[in-house]
């Protein structure tokens, strides 16, 4: 079974990682943006504007990942509480039609990020994702269905903390 405490590190560990992925990818582009290559030949060349564009991309996406961890951060300890009902900060193992346990945590940030926790793939859901929005306020032994263009999936909430 999986210790809240230890997905929350988990998942620290995984924006942080995102984090520097961005600043690394940010870093790479402004030197691409800003190299001797990138200089204009003529007015057609347009190599060096489209660089510029691809730094700037970059720089803000490590402003978005750096809110995500501060934002993750902040409200980390609130997360401990324990919630009579699903809601923001819990984790949650569903039972599907296969049998299978998954797990998700209800995020402030990140959604739709997967983090690998023990060996253990825990998908992070916003409130407002399909599935996030059909599990708050759900307890365990509730029964939810997600339907989507194609399918029709089911899941037991087998737990909750």
């Amino acid at each position: 079974m999986l210790k809240k405490e230890r997905v929350l590190e988990c998942i620290n560990v995984c924006l942080n990682e995102r984090m520097g992925i961005a600043q690394k990818a940010a870093m790479q582009a402004y030197e691409q943006a800003t190299s001797k290559e990138s200089i204009a030949e003529n007015k057609y060349d347009t190599f060096g504007l489209e660089a510029s564009y691809l730094a700037h991309g970059q720089s803000q996406r490590v402003i978005e990942c750096e809110n995500d961890v501060a934002e993750f951060l902040k409200k980390s300890n609130g997360y401990l509480k324990s919630q009579s009902l699903i809601g923001m900060g819990s984790l949650i193992a569903l039972r599907n039609d296969n049998d299978e346990l998954v797990h998700f945590f209800i995020s402030p940030v990140a959604g739709g990020t997967r983090v690998d926790c023990d060996g253990v793939s825990i998908m992070l859901l916003s409130r407002t994702s399909p599935m996030g929005s059909l599990l708050l306020g759900k307890d365990a032994g509730d029964e939810i269905e997600l339907n989507t263009s194609h399918t029709q999936k089911a899941y037991e909430v087998e737990s909750h903390e």
